[in-house]
């Protein structure tokens, strides 16, 4: 049997409470006394706790009945030192309390007790009426329309008539059980009811209409944040609507199974909603890669949660999204001030945010420990903290954004400025760039077009084939490693090929190709250059080549053979120096007198005694004709001396001498230079 009292912990105010706590701050002990003081009523009433007018007993199993209650009043220990609302955490006992109710009036009061927690499964109230307990049953696992007044929270409306009556009340919930009663005067309460519904009005209104505005926004722009930020303000709205009470009243009225299970569903939504807010806002992926993982697992529980919150039991539903509550907002402040330490401005808003609501949740917190009076700031500081950290939130994105729109301004004048250089390249440009995709061309600069001789809006309608030869080096090469280049094979990226202009004349090109990616569709670039006019230099200094070859071969042949003439000539010419010294070395021992002419009868060779004849010598005779040089006139010489034997002839000297001499001649033969003769003369 629990026995101890704990303080409130909702999962909203966990955190808060964990540092409250961790601050040196601690409850007031409660001291049970013999009984607790009656409360007290008159036509003064307004507002009043019941807490410290309140005894309890636990009902482990939960099947005491009000006439075994009433035998074992001695057992109820009273609250009456309590400050603020009593919890039990989390408990499956069944709870009774009793509450004397003491009306100094001279006629009946009427009243009402309310009981603002409104989660709780089972409170049935027991007034005495007429010496026996009439019940008044409720809880949020019976219908609304069965509540004793169509309020968010358990309200009973009580006349109680002079003197003294004991009340008894009893809780049973697989949630937090928590006991806030208070006694209200009808105006008053109604008063409260009134500004509860305007208040609450202004505050979800406005968080319901951020979260479409949002939801507008990102359709509009496409920024993911807006979506993130739109589920977590409706998840958390409506997270806070449930814990308040709000949705049961207004969505599912007629659906207590909905509203029982609707709760963890809600903070587990929520809990997802705000680490996905995180990741993106923050780019943790990025920025803080440890805290992404934790973040990730985080979520992964989360959404593990949500659909098991359907179908588990709610009392270990509610506890695990209470502890995921508790180490989600650990992370999500991490998230924060590890981001702001490194200098990244938008954690600034999103700290803000985090802290806005936690100061509202711990406000909350404080007041139920009844260490701060309720009032206006204490009793709205939880949901003026969530509409804080939405609104917050908001202006952390809007600014992000503002700061990505500059950013994105710059970045498009950049480029601009980028684009403009890269046409006036493109345009310029010596070579010729083309883009392909699906075999089509999709752009081609003016050199480009240029070179095949085509205008703009007809090669806009051609296909690669067209701009191909039919040739090996068109068609086949061209298309074939386009389309492996396509299919990712490894090809190479710069190689010669052939393209056909619009008049149909073959040019031979240089390909440097790359695969790229055009608004998401695969294609190529190629810069192309036109070699045809180098190809043709390239060919004619081929054929000179060819040709300064040949006749650096002929250049060769003739100096061989010139060498090899003159080697024979060499050799000729010694041995016509041997022959003419033989020669003269006979002539000279021969002792007629000897004298060689050429063809036309010019004396060539004379020997020693042929100059004493003729009183001339060899030097003065060679080139003379033989009759000048013998004294003869031309028709005593013969025609030919070949054949002639012992002629006799006479010789007249210059002087006048006579000489009778006898000849005889013979012919010497010279290959190219005709016939001449040799004649012998002798005195």
């Amino acid at each position: 049997m629990k026995n101890s009292i704990l303080p409130k912990a909702t999962p909203l105010f966990l955190l808060a409470a964990v540092i409250f706590c961790a601050c040196g701050f601690a409850v007031s002990p409660v001291v049970a006394k013999d009984e607790a003081p009656p409360l007290l009523i008159d036509h003064e009433l307004k507002k009043r706790s019941v807490t410290p007018h309140l005894s309890y007993m636990v009902d482990p199993i939960g099947e005491a009945t009000i006439a075994d209650v009433m035998r074992q009043t001695g057992r109820f220990e009273p609250l009456t030192d309590y400050r603020g609302d009593p919890s039990f955490g989390y408990s499956r006992d069944a709870y009774w309390f009793m509450f004397r109710v003491k009306n100094t009036e001279i006629d009946p009061v009427a009243w009402i007790l309310e009981f603002s927690y409104p989660l709780i499964d089972y409170i049935d109230l027991y007034v005495p009426e007429d010496g026996t307990y009439r019940v008044m049953e409720t809880g949020d696992r019976l219908p609304f329309d069965q509540r004793e007044m169509p309020v968010r929270t358990f309200a009973f409306p009580l006349t109680t008539k002079p003197g003294e009556q004991t009340f008894f009340l009893r809780v049973a919930s697989s949630g937090s059980l928590t006991v806030p009663l208070t006694g209200w005067s009808p105006p008053v309460f109604q008063q409260k009811t009134n500004i509860e519904t305007l208040i609450f009005g202004l505050i979800y209104g406005t968080l319901f209409a951020m979260a479409f505005y949002h939801l507008f926004i990102f359709f509009s722009i496409r920024e993911k944040s807006y979506i993130y930020l739109t589920f977590f303000i409706l998840a958390a709205g409506l997270f806070m609507m449930t814990h308040n009470g709000l949705s049961y009243q207004y969505f599912w009225p007629d659906s207590p199974a909905l509203a029982h299970r609707v709760y963890p569903l809600l903070l587990a939504l929520a809990n997802l909603a705000a680490l996905q807010f995180a990741r993106g806002f923050l780019n943790t992926r990025n920025r803080f890669p440890r805290g992404e993982g934790m973040l990730l697992a985080a979520m992964a529980v989360a959404a593990l949660l949500v659909p098991l919150s359907m179908v588990m039991d709610y009392f270990h539903t509610v506890r695990a999204t209470t502890l995921l509550t508790a180490i989600s907002s650990i992370l999500l402040i991490s998230a924060g001030i590890v981001s702001l330490v490194r200098g990244h401005r938008e954690a600034r808003y999103y700290l803000l945010a985090c802290i806005a609501f936690f100061l509202g949740a711990m406000l909350t917190a404080v007041r139920a420990y009844g260490l701060l009076p309720e009032n206006i700031i204490t009793a709205w500081s939880s949901q003026v903290g969530l509409m804080a950290m939405a609104l917050l939130f908001s202006f952390g994105v809007a600014d992000k954004i503002t700061v990505m729109r500059r950013e994105r301004e710059k970045a498009v004048k950049d480029l601009a400025e980028s684009e403009e250089k890269y046409r006036t390249v493109v345009e310029n440009a010596h070579d010729g760039i083309l883009m392909i995709v699906e075999e089509r061309p999709v752009f081609a600069n003016a050199t480009m077009l240029k070179m095949l001789n085509y205008e703009p809006v007809a090669f806009s309608l051609l296909k690669l084939e067209n701009l191909l030869p039919d040739t090996p080096l068109g068609r086949e090469l061209v298309t074939d490693r386009h389309r492996r280049r396509m299919r990712g094979e490894d090809v190479p990226t710069r190689y010669e090929g052939q393209m056909v202009k619009k008049d149909g004349t073959i040019i031979d090109c240089v390909f440097s190709s790359s695969y790229i990616t055009i608004e998401g569709r695969a294609g190529v670039i190629a810069i192309i250059s036109d070699i045809t006019s180098l190809k043709a230099a390239e060919q004619r200094l081929a054929d000179q080549y060819e040709e300064i070859r040949a006749q650096y071969e002929e250049l060769e042949r003739l100096n061989q053979e010139l060498s090899e003439a003159q080697d024979t000539q060499i050799k000729l010419n010694e041995r016509l120096v041997e022959e003419k010294a033989q020669i003269q070395a006979i002539l000279k021992s021969i002792g007629d007198a000897v004298i060689a002419t050429d063809h036309q009868n010019r004396v060539i060779l004379m020997n020693n005694a042929a100059e004493r004849i003729t009183g001339k010598c060899q030097e003065d005779a060679i080139g003379r004709e033989i009759t000048e040089l013998l004294g003869l006139s031309k028709e005593a010489l013969p025609e030919s001396f070949d054949g002639i034997t012992g002629r006799p002839l006479t010789l007249k000297s210059e002087d006048g001498t006579e000489c009778a001499v006898e000849i005889a001649g013979a012919p010497l033969r010279a290959p190219e230079k005709g016939k001449g003769g040799a004649s012998r003369t002798g005195p």
